[in-house]
């Protein structure tokens, strides 16, 4: 996430337009082409209706200034001793368990006392071979006309997931305590 907010804060012409469909909605998106991230409720069509290459030149700034505050809450959060659960919504099936272990490795790279874990959830198949460690697969299927999934699914996979086998218990010297306040026991969700 460092890197590519540093690079979405010198992006300006390296935004593609492109029409798709995400359950069942016709959707513009906004593709950063250099980090293959799609945007696709953080820009909106002017009084056209149509999403143009003025509209995301208008509204750069306003999105920069969002993923620059999410960047460093996010930074904030990788330093601490909080566990967190990373979700990787995989709306497309189209990830891979090296490209998890991928983003593992880089956030554990550049913070390797940050305790997380990673949610890959997909739509409607398995991954092509096992999740890597610290990585936990399940599905959230669509749901005509709402792009983020069905929300009782959601609650399904929450609810199953397991902490002590998420976030283990810290050992050995220099190993990371629970912050006051905190239990094996408690969610692991982050406010992030």
């Amino acid at each position: 996430m460092d890197g590519w907010a540093a690079g979405l804060t010198g992006l300006t012409g390296l935004t593609g337009l492109t029409a798709g469909a995400v359950a069942g909605l016709a959707v513009a998106v906004v593709v950063d082409l250099r980090a293959r991230v799609r945007f696709y409720h953080d820009f909106t069509p002017g009084p056209s209706g149509t999403l143009d290459a003025a509209d995301v030149e208008r509204q750069l700034p306003r999105v920069r200034a969002k993923f620059a505050f999410l960047a460093d809450r996010w930074r904030a959060l990788a330093a601490s001793s909080r566990r967190v659960l990373y979700v990787h919504q995989d709306i497309y099936d189209e990830a891979t368990p090296a490209d998890l272990a991928r983003r593992r490795e880089a956030i554990e790279g550049c913070h390797p006392r940050h305790r997380f874990a990673v949610l890959w959830l997909r739509r409607a198949r398995d991954p092509d071979g096992p999740p890597p460690p610290g990585v936990v697969v399940a599905r959230v299927g669509p749901r005509q006309g709402r792009w983020q999934g069905d929300d009782a699914a959601w609650d399904g996979v929450f609810a199953a997931l397991d902490a002590r086998a998420l976030w283990p218990a810290p050992r050995g010297p220099g190993a990371l305590r629970p912050r006051s306040g905190g239990s094996p026991g408690s969610s692991p969700r982050s406010a992030a």
